[in-house]
């Protein structure tokens, strides 16, 4: 079962952990006969240790790993400093991955707007809410570069998923097996090549955009580049947007022309130049149809 941090499951696991050291006992079946401190439930602090990577359980032998180690040593067995504080919050951002710390990139009042009571409590024993030093600017700046990279990471699978059916929808439809282009580089403008139909062998060129949220959310991001690819006079023609709503429900695609997608691209004005625009999916409701591949089945 998942435990969530608190005040109280923090200091029930420290004191697990110190009691464990002083008994010499990492051998978890053996823990049940361990003589703790009052108070301590020793399976909800275990859990909590595992959960955290404090500790690993090797084919029941008890290890603490690098920062587990850290963690214990640096506890003193009296109270728990601002120091070690960070230290474990930061740990269990990581390896848990709580809800909220998807906000932390948006400033860290955006986060703790949405923790429980007991979270709050235990970042405000941490004197992360109100402390404005560099230490402290630091720790919430190295955790929504974190974030950002596990929500960029996130984008990206999102995006190979829209691709693969993408290839699977166009060797379908052409009885031909297009070209992967955004796997060899990401210059070209466009993400697939594959051709016109199973008789015309003419290219065309897909860029693919996807998304999990629901039609009326999401939205297709295109980049300048893509656009001036897209409109060039020898592609105008032959470049189509593929709009990908994956859910488990079924996914859905809209093709969208150039001149369909024209309407909602900026304009330059005076010095200024666009580099990336965030399009609707929804301003193509009438083109998304349910699609089905044989291979996503299996």
């Amino acid at each position: 079962m998942k435990s969530y941090i608190s005040v109280n499951v923090v200091a029930q696991t420290l004191l697990l952990c110190q009691t464990i050291n002083a008994n010499k006992t990492f051998i978890r079946v053996e823990i049940p006969h361990v003589s703790f401190p009052y108070g301590i439930n020793p399976d909800l602090a275990l859990g909590f240790a595992l959960q955290c990577d404090w500790v690993e359980d090797h084919l029941g032998v008890l290890e603490y790993t690098e920062i587990g180690e850290k963690i214990v040593t640096h506890f003193n067995g009296d109270y728990i400093d601002t120091i070690l504080w960070r230290l474990i919050l930061g740990q269990y951002i990581k390896t848990c991955s709580p809800a909220w710390a998807k906000r932390i990139p948006f400033g860290r009042k955006e986060a703790y707007l949405i923790m429980n009571a007991e979270e709050q409590r235990c970042f405000d024993e941490a004197n992360l809410m109100d402390m404005y030093d560099e230490a402290t600017i630091e720790w919430w700046d190295s955790l929504a570069e974190l974030e950002r990279a596990k929500s960029q990471l996130s984008l990206d699978d999102i995006g190979r998923k829209g691709e693969r059916l993408t290839l699977l929808y166009e060797e379908k439809r052409t009885k031909s097996k297009p070209d992967w282009r955004s796997v060899e580089t990401n210059l070209s403008g466009y993400d697939i090549l594959s051709q016109r139909s199973e008789t015309d062998k003419s290219n065309l060129l897909i860029e693919v955009k996807s998304s999990i949220q629901a039609i009326d959310e999401a939205y297709a991001i295109i980049s300048r580049h893509e656009w001036d690819i897209a409109i060039l006079p020898n592609n105008k023609e032959r470049y189509l947007f593929y709009l990908w709503a994956l859910s488990n429900h079924g996914n859905k695609l809209a093709v969208v022309s150039v001149d369909r997608m024209k309407p909602f691209i900026p304009v330059d004005s005076m010095s200024g130049k666009w580099e990336t625009v965030g399009i609707p999916f929804s301003s193509f409701l009438e083109y998304f149809n349910t699609v089905t591949l044989e291979q996503e089945k299996t």
